[in-house]
């Protein structure tokens, strides 16, 4: 089975998958990138610009924080993590190639290894952890 996010570019990056094995399913799951910061504040913002927003929101550590409209908690988020770890596990003897973002890999490699952790925990870890280390884009 072929799994993608619902955002383009994972799709787009699992089209050459897909075209190679026409016979295989391909399905969309809930695995789309960790949207913590609301639209509203950082509209036509540069990275730059955003910097202080996003060491803000990680260092608050509270992962039921909404940064408002458009952005998620970082409990949701993880929700949507530990269900695709369960999808994966309860299909031990199938091949799965799942296309999707580096935080929500970052957090699976996260909750893989630490699956009696808290979402503070895992919250408190993750950033440093990412930067540690970095999934590549595929191409």
């Amino acid at each position: 089975m072929i799994v993608h996010s619902p955002f383009l570019r994972t799709y787009q990056t699992a089209v050459p998958r897909i075209a190679r094995y026409p016979d295989v399913p391909v399905v969309v799951w809930p695995i789309q990138e960790f949207t913590y910061l609301s639209s509203k504040h950082c509209a036509e913002t540069t990275g730059a610009q955003r910097r202080s927003m996003v060491e803000d929101y990680w260092r608050r550590c509270d992962p039921a924080f909404v940064d408002g409209a458009g952005a998620e908690s970082f409990s949701a988020f993880l929700s949507r993590v530990r269900l695709l770890h369960a999808r994966l596990q309860d299909a031990p003897d199938a091949f799965i190639v799942v296309f999707a973002h580096g935080q929500l890999m970052q957090a699976l490699r996260l909750i893989t290894a630490m699956p009696d952790a808290d979402d503070e925990t895992i919250m408190a870890i993750l950033p440093a952890y990412d930067r540690n280390n970095p999934i590549g884009n595929t191409r």
